[in-house]
């Protein structure tokens, strides 16, 4: 980690798990690294056909629009779990770089086509499912 130049000393503790200790500038570099890449995440989500992401100014809550379709097209699906978990990963990233201890990301999916709620979880205390039974208990 330290070569990566994003913390200036890191170790593993029993009692706290991973350490990572930076420095203020580092601290404002990571910020930064993180928040470009979750607009970017969004932005390329924008031309999707499939779905698209919106997510909260404090990236707490995210915003899942998804269609039906997804389930047929394993390509787009891998690609689509494959951005999620860049913005739970950058959500979490942020929110502990700003101090929150017990970071969370709020994770709401509609259905693309009728705005219905298929699904309302907060991660990482919950898990992530999407599957034909989300739109069959509709």
């Amino acid at each position: 980690m330290r070569e990566s130049g994003y913390c200036q000393y890191g170790y593993e503790s029993k009692e706290e798990g991973l350490v990572a200790e930076v420095t203020e500038q580092q601290r404002k570099k990571w910020l930064e690294l993180t928040e470009n890449d979750i607009k970017r995440v969004i932005e390329q989500s924008q031309d999707e056909e499939l779905y698209c992401f919106e997510i909260s100014e404090d990236y707490k809550i995210l915003y899942m629009h998804v269609s039906k379709e997804i389930l047929n097209n394993q390509n787009v699906a891998t690609i689509h779990s494959g951005l999620l978990m860049t913005l739970t990963y950058d959500s979490e990233i942020y929110q502990v770089l700003n101090g929150s201890e017990d970071w969370s990301l709020q994770i709401i999916v509609t259905d693309m086509e009728t705005g219905k709620e298929l699904e309302n979880i907060k991660f990482p205390d919950e898990d992530y499912n999407l599957s034909i039974e989300n739109w069959n208990n509709l």
